[in-house]
């Protein structure tokens, strides 16, 4: 969930209500890292990671972090020659590596019913602009790029419990009928139907591995595991379902829905989503938020 607000200990004290054993936030700021490190270690949630603990010349305004009552073990990121095999679409790739370092947490989680390795991902908007000598740029391929190296990290067989949780800015649309909508798409009113764009070819395939190609690598929607697409009208930013929680097959999800509680109280433009798993074999829940 997006935690770029002034009041990280507003945010906590109201996902407190949940009783969260691990929550993943997305977007945060930096000014706001050692309140939410207080506020979290207040709820028990002690364990904490945060991309601002790397050392960087760069400033970042914005990162992601993970709170838990479970011990935590950060993982290494791949190298850049396994992360984009192919190459980067960006021209910028010193950009893209910024955003990497800064908006990539990859951790395990030691659970009581073992090791769980937990993904926290904000992927930059397509729109995403930054200044230039020559004023404000859009960095479009940031986006593909990042989507891109997450595909490539964790498209392989793992034994290991894996969940991917994060913010993609990503699908378009989803339909009633099972259809994932890429932003490199575009609906035919002649065919009735929805083609990828000639020009969107590589956005196509980079928003469409990581949301319904890591199923191939047992790391599917957990929220469309438990209500299917009966319902498209599902959103958590504006009218675009964004947030996503993708996990193991042998995490069965009890409950996974979003919470209206943070916008409510005017505390998150985005709305969290909150999926309960238990692990087929053990017998004891644990919440992600």
């Amino acid at each position: 969930m997006n935690a770029r607000v002034k009041d990280g200990r507003k945010q906590v004290n109201v996902l407190s209500q949940q009783k969260p054993h691990v929550v993943a936030f997305q977007d945060v700021r930096a000014t706001s890292v050692r309140q939410y490190e207080q506020a979290f270690a207040e709820i028990g949630l002690r364990y904490i990671l945060h991309t601002f603990q790397d050392p960087s010349d760069e400033a970042t305004p914005t990162g992601v972090l993970i709170a838990s009552c479970f011990e935590l073990e950060r993982l290494p990121h791949l190298p850049s020659s396994a992360l984009w095999p192919e190459g980067m679409l960006s021209p910028h790739p010193e950009k893209v590596m910024k955003h990497w370092a800064k908006r990539m947490l990859f951790a395990t989680l030691q659970s009581p019913w073992g090791k769980i390795d937990l993904y926290n991902a904000y992927v930059t908007p397509g729109l995403h602009k930054e200044g230039t000598s020559a004023g404000r740029k859009i960095y479009s391929s940031i986006k593909l790029d990042l989507l891109t190296g997450i595909y490539h990290t964790l498209a392989t067989p793992s034994d290991r419990l894996r969940i991917l949780c994060g913010d993609f800015n990503t699908p378009q649309k989803e339909t009633i009928t099972g259809e994932t909508i890429t932003w490199g798409q575009s609906y035919s009113k002649s065919k009735g139907c929805y083609y990828v764009r000639r020009k969107e070819v590589e956005r196509h395939k980079a928003e469409f591995r990581v949301l319904r190609g890591l199923a191939d690598y047992d790391l599917s929607d957990a929220y469309r595991r438990v209500h299917g697409y009966r319902s498209e009208k599902v959103y958590s930013w504006r009218t675009y379902r964004y947030d996503h929680i993708f996990a193991s097959q042998a995490l069965v999800p009890l409950s996974i829905s979003y919470l209206n509680l943070l916008q409510e109280h005017q505390l998150s433009d985005h709305v969290p989503i909150e999926a309960i798993f238990v692990p087929k074999t053990v017998p004891q829940v644990a919440e992600i938020v």
